[in-house]
This record gives structure tokens, C-alpha cells and sequence, in this order.
């Protein structure tokens, strides 16, 4: 529900300021952007993030959606799911040699799904049993860009930020599966794939570094 508000929040906001700047903004229409840091990602889960892009006077509106892409190295075997990713980015300083810079608001959401498996003890006897954790996330995050064009069409962002992350994680384990799990380095489990099995809801840290490559059509 959060995550449909807030998009719904930014299509509103690119509509009314697209009607003040509409005879500047037709001078540049749309961007297509592709996270190209993402394709490659063995701790998240390797997936395709496509965005729209709208320029509207000194900011930038993006609209992001992504699907997970199961591999054979990935942490997370077999995952599979979703990503929206609104991001509002205001121009601050353009410099000497091109580069612009942005600072940005980003709401991200994530409802995903992947295979793992543990040890678990029960009634004095251990077995390693397969199962499944589902997760959706919600996080918000302040972001640093420089952007550089390459010509006329072409362009990429380099990007840092910092935010917050709320996750609300399930498995299909019995309450008493899940209470015996064997989670200590004896039985091969370590803190990543701990925190990456955690079931429950919790906060955590949301921290951003990565590259997008974007195509403006005018």
C-alpha cells in the first residue's frame, strides 16, 4: 500500500509541474535508463532495472521497475520477484568538464523469494531441510549523483546514498522448525546467510554505490 501512495504521490507531482514547465520540458522528452551495478549482484540477487526518466525544470523525476534473475552463483538460489524504485532528483551545480550534479529522494520496494536450507534439530534428531523465505522491503534513502554525457543521446550517473530499510521476512518452516534452527558456524551457517534467512520484521541500514547508463529520445 505504502509503495502505490508514493508513486502515485510522484506521477501527481510530475503532472502539475510538467503543466508550469511544459513549453521548457519539450525541448527534452523522456530518458530510458539500465542499472547496469545490479545485473551482477551476488548478495542481493542478480536482477534488470529499466527506469523512465522525465525532466521537469531543475529536477528529475525517475520511475524504476526491475525483475530478479535466478543464477547458479547467487547467495540466494532460485530467486525470484520484483523491484519499483521512484527516485526525485534535484539538479544542484553543473561543472567545467560537464558533469552535473544531483541530489535525490529514493523510495524503494522489493517482494522477492528464494530457495536455502538449514540445519535443524528437533526431538534430539538433526536434519537439513530445504525451505523458502519470502521478504518485502520497504526503504528511503538520500542520494549524491554525478552525471556525465557522453553526446547528445547518451549518458551515466555514478551514485552514492544512505537510508533506511524496513523488512518483513517469512518462511515456510513450522514455528517449530524455525525456533530449532542450528545457526551457528558448526553447522555451516554464517552472519550473511544469517541476516539473509532472518525471518521477522526489522530495520536496517540501506547503503547505495552503483552506475546507470541512460538514452535520452528527443
Amino acid at each position: 500500500m505504502i509503495n502505490k501512495v508514493f508513486i502515485l504521490f510522484l506521477l501527481s507531482t510530475v503532472f502539475v509541474f510538467g503543466q508550469e514547465n511544459q513549453e521548457k520540458s519539450q525541448k527534452e522528452k523522456f530518458s530510458i535508463t539500465v542499472s547496469s551495478t545490479h545485473l551482477i549482484d551476488p548478495w542481493d540477487g542478480s536482477s534488470i532495472r529499466i527506469g523512465i526518466e522525465k525532466p521537469l525544470n531543475n529536477f528529475i523525476i525517475n520511475l524504476e521497475a526491475g525483475k530478479y534473475i535466478a543464477n547458479s552463483w547467487s547467495i540466494k538460489p532460485n530467486i525470484k520477484g520484483y523491484i519499483l524504485n521512484p527516485i526525485v532528483k534535484f539538479k544542484v551545480y553543473t561543472n567545467d568538464n560537464g558533469v552535473t550534479e544531483y541530489v535525490g529522494v529514493d523510495y524503494l520496494y522489493k517482494d522477492f523469494s528464494h530457495d536455502t536450507n538449514d540445519s535443524i534439530k528437533i526431538n534430539n534428531v538433526t536434519i537439513n531441510k530445504d525451505y523458502r523465505v519470502s521478504r518485502k522491503v520497504h526503504a528511503v534513502s538520500l542520494k549524491y549523483f554525478q552525471r556525465k554525457d557522453f553526446n547528445k543521446h547518451f549518458f551515466y550517473d555514478f551514485y552514492v546514498g544512505l537510508g533506511i530499510r524496513f523488512t518483513s521476512s517469512q518462511s515456510d518452516l513450522t514455528e517449530e522448525e524455525r525456533y530449532d534452527i542450528l545457526n551457528d558456524e558448526y553447522h555451516g551457517a554464517t552472519q550473511i546467510e544469517n541476516e539473509i534467512n532472518r525471518t521477522g520484521k526489522f530495520f536496517r541500514p540501506n547503503i547505495y554505490c552503483g552506475v546507470k547508463f541512460g538514452y535520452r529520445i528527443f
